[in-house]
C-alpha cells in the first residue's frame, strides 16, 4: 500500500514468527534457521541485520500475488475503516474474499 503505488498486491497467510535476541553476536545461528526460506543471500541478510540487537522472522503460506493490484481509492469504498500499513495487516475470511474479487 505504500506510494507511489499505493495498491493492494497480494496475500498470504504467516505461517510462524521467530524472534531472536542477541544480534549481532548470534546473526549465523540466526541465518541458519532463516536461509532456506530467506530469498537472499548472507551479505545482503547481514547487511540488513548489522547493528540489530533483535531479529524477526516472519514465514509465510500461500503466497497470492494479484493478477490485478487493487488501488487503495476501490478498496476504501468497499472497506471504508481500512487503514493499511505499510506492510502487511491481518484480514479476516471476509475482508480477503472481498478483496480477492475485486483483483479479478
Amino acid at each position: 500500500m505504500s506510494s507511489p503505488v499505493k495498491a493492494l498486491v497480494g496475500a498470504f497467510e504467516v505461517e510462524r514468527v521467530i524472534i531472536r535476541d542477541g544480534l549481532p553476536k548470534d546473526i549465523k545461528k540466526f541465518w541458519n534457521e532463516v536461509q532456506e526460506k530467506a530469498g537472499i543471500e548472507y551479505q545482503q541478510f547481514y547487511n540488513y541485520y548489522k547493528g540489530a540487537s533483535v531479529g524477526v522472522g516472519i514465514f509465510i503460506n500461500n503466497l497470492d500475488i494479484f493478477t490485478q493490484p487493487v488501488k487503495l481509492e476501490r478498496l476504501r469504498k468497499k472497506l471504508p475503516y481500512l487503514k493499511p500499513p505499510q506492510n502487511y495487516r491481518y484480514m479476516t475470511d471476509k475482508e480477503l474474499a472481498l478483496v480477492k474479487s475485486l483483483a479479478q
